[in-house]
C-alpha cells in the first residue's frame, strides 16, 4: 500500500512548487500592471497625451491616429478630472500568454 502512495505524494509535492512558482510570476507581472496604471494616471493628470500614445502597443496605434487618441485622452481627463486614486476591483492572468484580459 505505502508503495502506491509514495508516487501520489511526490506528484502533490511537485504540482504544489509549480503551483507556488507560477504565483510568484504572476505577482510581479500584477506588481509591473499597477506601476503602469500609475504611470498612466500620472501621465494622464500632467496632460501628457502624446506620450501615453506614443507608449502604447501597436495594436492600440493602429486602431486609433494620435490626433484622435489625443482627442480621447483630452475628454476623457475634461470629463472625469484629475486622478486622485484607483481601486483595484480584480484581475486575471491569461497563463498561456501572460497577458492581463
Amino acid at each position: 500500500m505505502r508503495i502506491e502512495t509514495k508516487p501520489i505524494v511526490l506528484l502533490t509535492f511537485v504540482a504544489m512548487l509549480l503551483l507556488a512558482l507560477s504565483s510568484c510570476s504572476l505577482t510581479k507581472g500584477k506588481e509591473a500592471g499597477e506601476r503602469a496604471v500609475a504611470q498612466f494616471h500620472n501621465q494622464l493628470n500632467a496632460g501628457h497625451y502624446h506620450e501615453i500614445y506614443a507608449q502604447s502597443d501597436e495594436g492600440f496605434r493602429k486602431a486609433a491616429s494620435e490626433a484622435d487618441a489625443v482627442a480621447l485622452f483630452e475628454a476623457v481627463h475634461r470629463k472625469l478630472g484629475t486622478v486622485t486614486n484607483s481601486k483595484e476591483t480584480g484581475w486575471h492572468v491569461n497563463a498561456t500568454t501572460g497577458e492581463q484580459w
